[in-house]
């Protein structure tokens, strides 16, 4: 009798625990893909560097919403047939931006062979040059 409180009381614990802190972080982030970073920022295009560690070697595309915080318009660019690298990482070169001008960029991609597309990232915000 004491072995099977014993065991309920176990997991009711583990249930509890699982509850109030969930899944690690690690779990969490990959679930969307994520803007590493921006680099080559010119008056007109920038680079970005977006990573995805579920699809390491992988053909994907990528939608790419891309917002001027200045006159609020958005638009979505489509990258289609992209290789991941082996950390799940690609850069792509976004053009035809104004000079002097922040942006925020968000990301989703999904498998080039499937219909269903990733959430989309959190926005990262960057400025081009002037």
């Amino acid at each position: 009798m004491n072995i099977k409180k014993n065991l309920g009381r176990s997991l009711i614990l583990s249930i509890a625990l699982l509850l109030t802190f969930g899944f690690s972080s690690a779990q969490a982030a990959s679930v969307v893909p994520k803007i590493e970073s921006f680099k080559e920022k010119t008056t007109a295009s920038l680079k970005i560097v977006i990573k995805y560690s579920l699809y390491k070697k992988k053909e994907v595309d990528i939608k790419v919403k891309i917002k001027n915080k200045k006159t609020g318009k958005s638009e979505v660019r489509d990258f289609k047939k992209e290789d991941l690298n082996s950390s799940g990482e690609k850069t792509l070169l976004m053009e035809n931006l104004t000079a002097n001008t922040k942006y925020s960029f968000r990301v989703k991609l999904k498998k080039h062979s499937s219909d269903k597309y990733t959430g989309y990232s959190d926005s990262k915000s960057t400025k081009t040059k002037s």
